[in-house]
């Protein structure tokens, strides 16, 4: 009896940390762009950035996400709320790769932005899809933006969150059409220190005294609390089911003993 209890146990273990099978990163690329796209002309807001027809651009970036079947780009269960530019950067496992390795439907990240490629660089210019800022179209919201330097705009970009680490995150195994698995590229990986484009850059000094920015603090707190508890919940769910089975199946033996 003990030994059917570890083995029930062992079972648990492993569809609880169990990949969510192959996915298509072809079909995920132009899933994300097709959405992106369609939402060209729609309007910026920081304030309302979950709404129907307004993103910022880390809600952008997310929500495309979502909408080609994706949690988000973290894997984070972001069912009412969109991960920032901050959670991207500290959960997304963004990596600095050269440009000439960033495809259509890979998220490029910056200080305080973040965009999706919409074709292959020519050197440091890219054609980018994002929302951009709180001007009326076509100078700001949702747009297309050509030739976007991402080696100079913003700073210069920080690394990139790949479709196949996107897919990585939401526990699938990304595979190219050959059913080949797509390896994402090489990359040296980036620090969460990406400032949140929903947050004013608040931080200030005098002499040798540093003001810290607590709301900026928490919130990021408050983010990683999110990504953990989201991946938690998955598993507990498994874990809840198969207790049942094991307490079923030991009443059914215990019963046949007696």
């Amino acid at each position: 009896m003990k030994r059917l209890i570890l083995l029930m146990f062992l079972l648990i273990g492993a569809l609880i940390f169990a990949n969510k099978g192959n996915y298509d990163v072809t079909k995920y690329r132009q899933d994300v762009i097709n959405y992106a796209m369609a939402q060209v002309g729609k309007g910026y807001s920081q304030a309302n950035r979950m709404g129907v027809n307004t993103y910022d651009c880390s809600s952008f970036v997310d929500r495309s996400s979502q909408a080609a079947g994706m949690s988000s780009v973290t894997g984070a269960n972001t069912k009412n709320w969109a991960n920032t530019t901050v959670s991207m950067s500290s959960g997304a496992k963004a990596t600095k790769i050269a440009p000439n390795q960033i495809k259509p439907g890979d998220a490029i990240l910056f200080n305080g932005h973040v965009v999706y490629a919409i074709g292959t660089a020519n050197g440091c210019n890219i054609d980018v899809v994002h929302a951009s800022n709180s001007k009326p179209y076509p100078q700001g919201g949702v747009k297309v933006s050509k030739g976007y330097n991402i080696c100079k705009s913003h700073g210069g970009y920080l690394g990139v969150i790949t479709a196949e680490q996107v897919l990585i995150n939401n526990g699938y195994t990304p595979v190219n059409s050959d059913g080949t698995v797509a390896i994402p590229p090489t990359g040296s990986a980036i620090e969460g220190t990406g400032n949140s484009d929903s947050e004013a850059q608040t931080r200030k000094f005098s002499k040798e005294v540093y003001g810290v920015d607590w709301d900026k603090m928490s919130q990021k707190f408050l983010d990683q609390i999110n990504i953990g508890v989201d991946k938690l919940l998955g598993g507990i769910g498994y874990f809840m089911v198969i207790m049942c089975c094991i307490d079923f199946t030991y009443y059914l033996i215990k019963k046949k003993g007696s």
